[in-house]
């Protein structure tokens, strides 16, 4: 989720400003792993390129509501990582993944809104191959 600060409310007069349910991001990947037979460790790295559909909920200076996912613009991810492996069929990995999003949506009452949006995640987890 995306909210906006108070400052930023008071400052522009919004009562909410949010992209609830999530900053959706609808994305083609690719990734490139260097699996070495002499190694249980397997770094990859990838990127991809999309668009943003966040949830929308805004109430303008106005009065007027925006309630609803829209498509607001272009997005790009890259991930960098390592998989480690304990056996056949289970692996262990960590990650980072950042995520750049320009996000114009329309609001209600002919306004709109601009953002830009980074996001950044380190990711822990396991694997199981069958």
């Amino acid at each position: 989720k995306v909210y906006a600060d108070s400052d930023t409310l008071n400052d522009n007069g919004f009562d909410d400003l949010e992209f609830t349910d999530g900053l959706n991001i609808i994305m083609i990947n690719g990734m490139r792993r260097w699996q070495n037979p002499d190694s249980r460790i397997t770094p990859y790295v990838g990127g991809g390129i999309g668009i943003a559909y966040p949830h929308v909920d805004v109430t303008s200076p106005n009065g007027f509501r925006t309630f609803g996912y829209q498509f607001t613009g272009p997005a790009a991810t890259i991930i960098a990582g390592a998989s480690y492996e304990i056996n056949d069929q289970w692996s262990v990995f960590g990650e980072y993944k950042g995520t750049y999003s320009m996000n114009d949506a329309d609001l209600a009452g002919g306004e709109s809104l601009e953002t830009n949006i980074i996001t950044n995640a380190i990711n822990l987890g396991v694997s199981f191959s069958f």
